[in-house]
């Protein structure tokens, strides 16, 4: 048994009970908020509804699936590497996920999300497959979870009303006049 795999596990499974993994329950939590609480009568934005509390579900069980590897297990890498396939599945399929006009501004975070999740499971794979691990590639797949995970709490935010905040976060206004007819040459 490699003890440096056994001690990097560790690391990983701190970092998935730290701050940041701890925001996966919060958002999923945030997304069932938002599911409960109706947003209009649309079909759209119902079908929405359900597929963000699928999501929110999904990535709650999966993190408490991450949370509950056994670090002295033979196959606690293996088990990793097949619960955070699972989450990048989850947030694949979110991505795809047609959004609603009331919440546009969550397609590209969704997008993003996917992309750095999509990244950090690679970079996770790559580190444990490698001999000895890559604490380099480790980091940097943290690092790629981590902002995975931020722009999901800014997606949260966003179907909760409220306004994202955080280090680099902009948030751009765009006021409509509803009782004009809207100018169509401006789009062309």
């Amino acid at each position: 048994m490699n003890t440096k795999h056994l001690f990097n596990i560790k690391k990983c499974n701190t970092y998935f009970n730290s701050r940041h993994h701890r925001l996966i329950k919060l958002v999923a939590i945030s997304l069932l908020a938002f599911c409960l609480t109706g947003c209009g009568k649309s079909q759209a934005l119902d079908e929405y509804k359900e597929n963000v509390e699928t999501f929110a579900s999904n990535i709650s069980e999966i993190n408490d699936n991450i949370n509950n590897i056994d670090i002295s297990s033979q196959t606690r890498v293996s088990d990793f590497l097949y619960y955070i396939d699972a989450l990048n599945e989850e947030f694949i399929w979110f991505a795809e996920l047609e959004v609603p006009e009331q919440f546009a501004s969550i397609e590209a975070l969704a997008d993003d999300a996917e992309m750095y999740m999509t990244e950090a499971v690679s970079l996770y794979h790559r580190a444990f497959e490698t001999e000895p691990l890559d604490t380099a590639l480790l980091d940097t797949a943290n690092e790629n979870y981590k902002r995975a995970n931020t722009r999901i709490d800014y997606i949260a935010a966003i179907l909760q009303g409220k306004t994202p905040e955080g280090d680099g976060v902009s948030v751009e206004y765009i006021e409509e006049n509803l009782d004009e007819e809207p100018d169509l040459e401006s789009y062309e």
